[in-house]
């Protein structure tokens, strides 16, 4: 009897240490979820110009994570705003911060203006990851203006000389940070096609400038028009109390008035150059929507196209057969 309770003692023991270990192990790997993070965000900005480079300046639109894949994707718009004929390329790079493991990226989509990144085998307990984007000349280019900077009657650089090349100046880089508290979580994340990423590339950029259109009509033209009601009030006070003043406080109430209308006409300007620029983004957002059902109908047809070759390729038992079972006589 005595032995029966002391292992039943022991029993308890054992499933209240292992429930004690599992409750630990489940507190540690979800802190992240409810545990408050002091540290500074430092994410990169998303739709906000990030310059560093020399022909090239970098808007981040999107960066995803899917942590059963442990993938990353990341979409980035590229603007060509250098000199150079020929657009340069790039090279990319990932890891995290103060660890020297580099991480895979592989380019999954690319445009003029559109590069799709995907970064492999990040761990969960990441916290903030550095995207290296270098950017790479025309090397033609570059020795062209090294030649053209050299002193006249000392010839022109030799291209295939080595002492030549390593006097060229180094590519230039800059750094995509993205952090985990701003980082969308995104469980559904995979490689898409061509299609796929131009769609959603184009609806972003719709998303982009129908918040615009809100920004400019909600907060910018009513302040306008906020600032305009308020000189207009301040001027009639001016006005009212005018025969209350010496012929000095007149003329410098006059100069104040002047100026007070010079700000209302600015104001206004501001106003229509707002209205213009609403109707400018309208256009542009109607242009998009009509790329967009461009690469819709595309990406039908392409399905369209599956769903036939599916249809008339023989199935294993056909093959088999050497071909069809029933014969198709031709008329």
């Amino acid at each position: 009897m005595k032995l029966k309770i002391n292992r039943e003692i022991e029993n308890k023991f054992y499933i209240g240490f292992f429930l004690f270990i599992g409750l630990c192990f489940a507190v540690f790997f979800t802190s992240r979820l409810w545990m408050y993070d002091d540290n500074p965000i430092m994410q990169t900005p998303y739709n906000m110009e990030i310059t560093g480079l020399d022909q090239t300046n970098l808007v981040l639109q999107k960066w995803e994570y899917n942590p059963n894949e442990q993938l990353m994707e990341v979409m980035l718009k590229t603007k060509h705003v250098g000199t150079d004929q020929v657009r340069p390329t790039f090279s990319f790079a990932a890891k995290e911060k103060d660890s020297k493991e580099i991480f895979p990226v592989k380019v999954v989509y690319k445009d003029e203006e559109t590069v799709v990144l995907q970064i492999k085998k990040v761990p969960e307990t990441y916290s903030y990851i550095g995207l290296f984007v270098r950017e790479n000349r025309d090397p033609k280019i570059i020795e062209n203006e090294i030649n053209n900077a050299l002193p006249e009657g000392t010839g022109t650089l030799d291209p295939d000389a080595a002492q030549a090349k390593s006097s060229w100046p180094k590519p230039k880089e800059t750094i995509v940070i993205g952090d985990y508290r701003k980082i969308k979580l995104n469980k559904e994340l995979k490689s898409n096609s061509t299609l796929a990423y131009k769609k959603e590339q184009i609806m972003l950029e719709i998303e982009q400038v129908k918040k615009e259109i809100v920004t400019i009509q909600n907060e910018r033209i009513p302040l306008q028009e906020q600032l305009i009601s308020s000189i207009k009030e301040e001027i009639k006070t001016l006005k009212s109390e005018m025969k209350y003043k010496t012929e000095e406080e007149k003329q410098e109430a006059y100069t104040k008035i002047v100026s007070q209308q010079e700000a209302i006409k600015k104001a206004e300007k501001q106003q229509q150059d707002y209205l213009t620029e609403v109707k400018q983004l309208q256009e542009k957002e109607a242009k998009l929507y009509e790329k967009l059902n461009d690469v819709e109908s595309k990406a039908a047809a392409a399905n369209d196209k599956k769903e036939i070759e599916s249809a008339i390729k023989p199935t294993k038992n056909e093959v088999e057969n050497g071909g069809f079972e029933e014969e198709i006589e031709l008329k």
